[in-house]
């Protein structure tokens, strides 16, 4: 029943990084002036706002099930349950701050910002945020791993170590090959990392035998 429960919160968290992926680039969309949203532009910048923040927070129900999975140490799970409680808050915060700076940049006219640009000014709630939704997935991560490398089954292992830290880190640089992905696949990798490393540990939690 336990490994059923976690399975089924692991699914859910990872819908809800696919949802806030697509709530991501419907954002940038906007702010790059896609041609696609040029009649409805403030309708789909909200859209993706709210569908983001609505998303995030079930992260904590990911990473809570990836404690259980991981039978980490206390510290560990402590770890664990801090940084997601972070990444949870801060990161559906940042979301919809992200969506608001678009708003008001379009409305006076001058164009959304570039994500390094909005990001810039480190004394602004947005960039603040992410900060703290950043250091908590990295938090979260230290637990992760660290409980993780100690699994008797390799799914799990592989599963930590391809963690969302690990995977924002990867698709940021793939992204740097093409300005398309660049403006589009960059800003949204942590949130696409969240959906991979939980539907990772989706199957390792349904397949459920140890390897030893």
């Amino acid at each position: 029943m336990a490994a059923q429960r976690s399975d089924a919160a692991l699914r859910i968290a990872a819908m809800a990084g696919l949802a806030a992926g697509v709530g991501d680039l419907l954002m940038l969309g906007v702010a790059n002036g896609s041609s696609m949203f040029a009649g409805s532009r403030y309708v789909l910048l909200w859209l993706g706002g709210a569908i983001g923040v609505a998303s995030i927070p079930a992260y904590y129900l990911g990473y809570a099930s990836a404690a259980r999975l991981l039978s980490p140490s206390l510290a560990c799970h402590w770890l664990i349950a801090v940084g997601a409680a972070l990444v949870a808050l801060f990161g559906a915060l940042t979301h919809g701050l992200t969506a608001l700076d678009i708003h008001v940049e379009l409305a006076a006219g001058r164009g959304a910002r570039p994500p390094a640009e909005a990001f810039a000014d480190p004394s602004s709630p947005l960039v603040i945020c992410a900060l703290l939704a950043a250091a908590g997935a990295i938090v979260a991560t230290l637990g992760i791993v660290t409980a993780g490398m100690r699994s008797d089954r390799r799914d799990m292992m592989l599963a930590a170590l391809l963690n969302p830290t690990v995977l924002t880190i990867l698709m940021s640089i793939v992204a740097t090959v093409s300005d398309p992905l660049r403006m589009y696949l960059q800003p949204s990798a942590p949130n696409l990392a969240h959906f991979a490393f939980f539907t990772l540990l989706a199957r390792a939690a349904a397949r459920g035998e140890p390897v030893h």
